[in-house]
């Protein structure tokens, strides 16, 4: 019984995880995402996602250009207004691991306008973090 419980979750989590993305590989991967970067660096676009989406790419599946996928998720939540943006944002701003873009003052910063926003896992985050606007009921 437990030998197939285990198989069943192995098999869902490899039929519906995330494969790597590699520019190249997949053209209408690639079309997906020069159409939200395109969209992200129109700043007459309503897409609140697409700034999000663009900085996935770069986050994500290209690291030598992540400060240019943090650059897209910063305008996703700043001006954009995206809430899942500054939680990820945030995520990135606070992994100690990666120092070359660790800032504790941005993330919480980040945080504070998802939590504005409303959004989930901000609030949850920060409060954890301290930003006491996220810990309101």
């Amino acid at each position: 019984m437990q030998k197939t419980i285990f198989s069943l979750i192995l098999f869902s989590t490899l039929l519906f995880s995330k494969s790597a993305y590699v520019q190249g590989d997949d053209p209408l991967q690639d079309r997906y995402y020069d159409r939200n970067e395109e969209a992200c660096l129109d700043n007459s676009s309503l897409k609140r996602y697409a700034c999000y989406t663009a900085g996935e790419r770069y986050i994500y599946f290209n690291k030598d250009e992540m400060q240019k996928g943090i650059k897209y998720w910063e305008k996703s939540c700043k001006w954009k207004e995206y809430g899942t943006a500054c939680y990820f944002l945030a995520k990135v701003y606070l992994d100690e691991k990666n120092t070359l873009y660790y800032n504790r003052e941005k993330a919480l910063k980040a945080l504070e306008k998802g939590c504005g926003l409303k959004e989930e896992n901000s609030l949850v985050l920060g409060c954890k973090e301290g930003v006491k606007s996220c810990c309101k009921k």
